[in-house]
């Protein structure tokens, strides 16, 4: 929220990228969209309430690429 304000702008005009469940429920709490990407330590974590779950950075690389298209 500290960075919103800093910048600005409006929970909903940023976005969130996580890997842990802690951050991803500060970031649902704070009305912030949030991608999560996920790493070998966090694979078995419950990541259902996250607006996108990827599976590797390499995949947010892919999709945000694919993106320009």
């Amino acid at each position: 929220m500290k960075t919103c304000e800093a910048l600005g702008l409006a929970p909903a005009e940023c976005l969130v990228f996580e890997d842990a469940e802690k951050g991803m429920f500060a970031a649902i709490e704070a009305k912030i969209p949030v991608v999560v990407i996920r790493t070998p330590p966090t694979k078995g974590f419950d990541f259902t309430r996250a607006d996108l779950t990827v599976e590797s950075h390499v995949e947010m690389l892919h999709l945000l690429r694919s993106l320009e298209d």
